[in-house]
C-alpha cells in the first residue's frame, strides 16, 4: 500500500510514491454486558481498517495520524441498546483475539437522537477510539460508525540515552626523598605510594527499611477518591474482606487481579459515601488494583499490590 507525497520539481508539482505499512483488519463486535463482565455477542460489525478500494493519497501534513474506520448497521434500535447493558469491543486479528479497546454503550443523546461514546484503550494496546451510534427510524436499526487510532504520536522522537562518561584512573605520584648521611654523600630514593597505605575508615551503612506487611485474615479498609486508591501496598497471603468506601464526589468501583488468578471486583459501582465489601483469598504474587470506570485509572486510580507469604 502506498501514499502519494507532493514534491516541487522545476516549479511543477508531482506525486512521489511513499510506501506505508498497512494495518491488519481489527474485528469489532457489539456484546451484551460490560467491558469488565462481557456477555454474548449481539452482532459482528465490520472490521476497522484504513480506507479500501481507493487510492491512498495523503493530503496535508505528512505527520498526520492515520485513522481506521468501520461503518455497520446493527439490527436493533438504539433504545434497545440503551435499555440493557451493552458494549462495543475492538479486538486484534490473532487467534487470542485480545481486546484492544472497549466502551460501554451510554452517554448523552444529542438533538438528532444520536449517541457518541468513547472506546478506551485496553491491555496496553496503544489504541483507542470513538463510536457514533445513530438511529435509522425507517428500518428500526442503528447505524454504527467506529473511528480507531493510536493513543501516542508515532512521530514523537524517542528519548536518547545519556552518553557513558569514562573517568580515567589517576596515575600514582612518585615521591623523591634525598638523605645526606654523615659522610656527606647524598642518597636519593624514589617511593611510589601503594594500597598498603592505611585506608580511611569505612562508613557503616544505615539499615535498610523493611516494607510493612499488613496481616490479612480480618478486614482491610480501602478508600476511593479523586483520583487515588488508599490501601496497603503489601498484604499477607490468605483470606480477608476488603471494606471499600467511596470517599470521593464521583461514582467509583474497585477491581484487583493479575494474569495468573484473574480479577475480583465489586458487583456494582459505589456512589459517593457508599461502601461495599469484597471477600478475597489472595495467593502470593503481584496484583493491580484499579478503578475500571472510564478514565479513572489513567488519572491515578491504579496501584500495584504485593501479596507475600511472610
Amino acid at each position: 500500500m502506498t501514499l502519494a507525497v507532493l514534491a516541487v520539481l522545476g516549479g511543477a508539482i508531482v506525486a512521489v510514491a511513499q510506501s506505508v505499512v498497512d494495518t491488519p483488519p481489527r474485528p469489532v463486535a457489539l456484546i451484551e454486558g460490560t467491558c469488565k463482565k462481557p456477555g454474548t455477542t449481539v452482532a459482528e460489525l465490520n472490521t476497522v481498517t484504513l480506507p479500501e478500494n481507493v487510492p491512498l493519497e495523503r493530503a496535508g501534513s505528512e505527520r498526520s495520524v492515520l485513522v481506521e474506520t468501520s461503518f455497520s448497521r446493527i439490527p436493533l434500535p438504539l433504545d434497545a441498546l440503551l435499555a440493557a447493558p451493552h458494549a462495543i469491543v475492538v479486538r486484534d486479528d490473532t487467534a487470542a483475539a485480545a481486546t484492544l479497546a472497549c466502551g460501554e454503550v451510554g452517554g448523552i443523546i444529542d438533538e438528532n437522537g444520536a449517541l457518541t461514546l468513547g472506546l478506551p484503550e485496553r491491555n496496553d494496546s496503544g489504541y483507542s477510539g470513538i463510536a457514533f451510534l445513530s438511529p435509522d427510524l425507517a428500518t428500526n436499526e442503528t447505524i454504527a460508525s467506529i473511528f480507531f487510532a493510536p493513543d501516542r504520536d508515532p512521530f514523537e522522537p524517542t528519548a536518547t540515552p545519556s552518553p557513558t562518561v569514562l573517568v580515567p584512573t589517576p596515575t600514582p605520584a612518585i615521591i623523591t626523598i634525598t638523605m645526606i648521611p654523615s659522610d656527606g654523600t647524598p642518597i636519593t630514593i624514589e617511593v611510589t605510594p601503594t594500597s598498603t597505605s592505611t585506608p580511611l575508615p569505612t562508613a557503616t551503612p544505615l539499615p535498610t527499611a523493611t516494607p510493612t506487611v499488613t496481616p490479612i485474615g480480618g478486614s482491610i479498609d480501602i478508600s476511593l477518591s479523586e483520583w487515588e486508591i488508599d490501601m496497603p501496598l503489601r498484604l499477607k497471603a490468605g483470606p480477608a474482606v476488603f471494606v471499600i468506601t467511596n470517599d470521593g464526589k464521583k461514582p467509583h468501583n474497585f477491581v484487583m487481579g493479575n494474569d495468573t488468578w484473574g480479577s475480583m471486583f465489586l458487583d456494582a459501582d459505589l456512589a459517593p459515601g457508599e461502601s461495599g465489601t469484597l471477600a478475597v483469598n489472595l495467593a502470593p504474587g503481584t496484583y493491580t488494583a484499579y478503578d475500571p470506570l472510564e478514565g479513572a485509572a489513567d488519572k491515578g486510580m491504579s496501584v500495584t499490590i504485593e501479596i507475600v507469604e511472610e
